[in-house]
C-alpha cells in the first residue's frame, strides 16, 4: 500500500488489496520463485504489508529490503519490527534474486532510465522482476493526479519499457478486467461535469463491513485466477492494470 494510502492506525484493507497480493503470489508459485530462499527488494514498498506478508510464504531464510523514499527512521510502518525486512530510502547498492515493481513506473518523470539503471545495479542474470502498472492512457483521472502518476501505460509502452532495460518478459497480461468499467464511467463523469479541484487521494481501507468485503474478495479472487489462465494462454485480456514476470 502506498504511504498516501495508509492510514496511521490499525485498520482491515480492501479486498482489492488482498487480492492483489495473492494474484502475484500464485504468479510466483507458479514460477517456481517459492521453492528456495530469496533475497528480495521491493521498490516503493509502501508500509511493506506486501513484503511482510511474502516472506510469510517463502522459505527460511528469505529476506526483504524495501526501499521507498517516503520512509523516514523515527516513523517507519509496523511491519518493520520483523527482522527479515530492511527499511532503506535509497537504491541499495547490492543485487537481488526477485525484484517486486508493483505500481511504482508511473510515480517516475524517466521511467525508462531509472529502469535501466535499477536492473542494471541490482538485477544479475537471471534475477526476476515483478512489474505491474495501471493501464490505458485513456483511463487517467483524478485518482491518478491524486497519486502523483505521471501516466498510465499503454501495454504495448510498457513491454518496450521492460525490453529497453534488458528484461525478457515471460508470463504478462491484465488484471482486474472487471474494474475498467467503473473507472471509465468515472472519466467520463470528470469530463463532463470536472474533477475536483483537489484530487484527495484514496483510502484502501475497507469500511463496507465484513460480508460485503467477502463477497467483493471472491469476485476479485475468481478474476484473478482467470487473469493467470489468460496469461498462460497467450490472451491478454484488457485491465484496470497491466503486469508482467521478467528476467534478466
Amino acid at each position: 500500500m502506498d504511504l498516501k494510502e495508509s492510514p496511521n492506525r490499525e485498520f482491515v484493507r480492501h479486498p482489492w488489496e488482498l487480492a492483489r497480493f495473492t494474484f502475484f503470489r500464485r504468479v510466483l508459485e507458479e514460477a517456481g520463485l517459492d521453492r528456495s530462499p530469496l533475497q528480495i527488494l521491493d521498490v516503493g514498498s509502501g508500509d511493506a504489508w506486501f513484503a511482510k506478508e511474502l516472506l510469510s510464504c517463502l522459505p527460511t531464510g528469505s529476506t526483504c529490503t524495501c526501499w521507498d523514499i517516503g520512509y523516514q527512521e523515527q516513523a517507519l510502518p509496523a511491519a518493520f519490527s520483523d527482522s527479515r525486512l530492511t527499511a532503506t530510502q535509497v537504491r541499495p547498492g547490492k543485487v537481488f534474486d526477485l525484484i517486486l515493481l508493483l505500481d511504482v513506473a508511473e510515480h517516475v518523470k524517466d521511467d525508462r532510465s531509472f529502469l535501466i539503471d535499477l536492473v542494471s545495479r541490482c538485477a544479475r542474470s537471471g534475477t526476476h522482476v515483478l512489474f505491474s502498472v495501471p493501464a490505458w492512457s485513456a483511463l487517467m483521472c483524478s485518482h491518478d493526479v491524486a497519486l502523483h502518476h505521471f501516466r498510465r501505460y499503454q501495454p504495448s509502452q510498457a513491454r518496450a519499457l521492460l525490453k529497453d532495460a534488458g528484461l525478457t518478459l515471460g508470463s504478462s497480461g491484465g488484471a482486474f478486467h472487471g474494474l475498467i468499467l467503473p473507472r471509465l464511467l468515472n472519466v467520463l463523469k470528470e469530463r463532463a461535469f470536472g474533477a475536483p479541484k483537489e484530487p484527495v487521494a484514496e483510502s484502501l481501507e475497507w469500511q463496507a463491513g465484513d460480508v460485503l468485503g467477502s463477497v467483493v474478495g471472491q469476485v476479485l479472487a475468481a478474476e484473478g485466477r482467470v487473469s493467470r489462465w489468460l496469461a498462460s494462454n497467450k490472451v491478454d485480456l484488457p485491465g484496470l492494470s497491466w503486469w508482467a514476470l521478467c528476467q534478466k
